[in-house]
């Protein structure tokens, strides 16, 4: 039998409907998934469980408020090694912007493939409030996006969606 290439993936919470997918990918690879929020009730924990064929982790996390919006400050699992895996592919999304930032730098680190999937939303604009601040925060988090994600030359592949 042929090794599984290990994969971690990012994701910010459970959803049971990528139980699914990641249950047919793991046909194929030997897919790890490290979730950075804590598990709500309605996200059918107890059923997860019962029917995801692929390991995870749970990053602990704290969330912080800014100017109405979630951020999300993580410290990885001490039982998650990043030299076990192949490729760490970073689902990035504004609550947990910093927590792939900081991962995209331990796997560059590690010297492992990275892929990046970024959600984009109205021309990478995160807050909608008309005021100083707010555009100020939206240029602020753009250059984040930019240099990390878009004008990194180690990432190997990178899906963006959104308008």
């Amino acid at each position: 039998m042929r090794n599984k290439k290990r994969i971690l993936l990012t994701r910010a919470a459970i959803a049971p409907y990528d139980v699914y997918l990641f249950n047919r990918l793991s046909e194929h690879f030997d897919i790890n998934v490290l979730y950075f929020e804590p598990v709500e009730p309605y996200r059918k924990w107890e059923w997860v469980k019962e029917n995801a064929r692929y390991k995870h982790f749970f990053a602990i996390t704290k969330q912080m408020k800014l100017f109405g919006k979630t951020l999300n400050i993580s410290r990885l699992p001490d039982n998650l090694d990043l030299d076990e895996f192949d490729e760490i592919i970073l689902e990035t999304d504004t609550k947990n912007l910093l927590n792939n930032i900081i991962l995209l730098k331990q796997a560059q680190k590690h010297n492992k493939t990275i892929g990046v999937n970024i959600t984009i939303y109205k021309g990478y604009k995160i807050f909608y409030k008309g005021n100083i601040i707010s555009s100020f925060l939206n240029f602020i988090i753009n250059q984040f996006i930019k240099k990390y994600f878009f004008k990194n030359t180690e990432i190997k592949k990178y899906i963006g969606y959104g308008h």
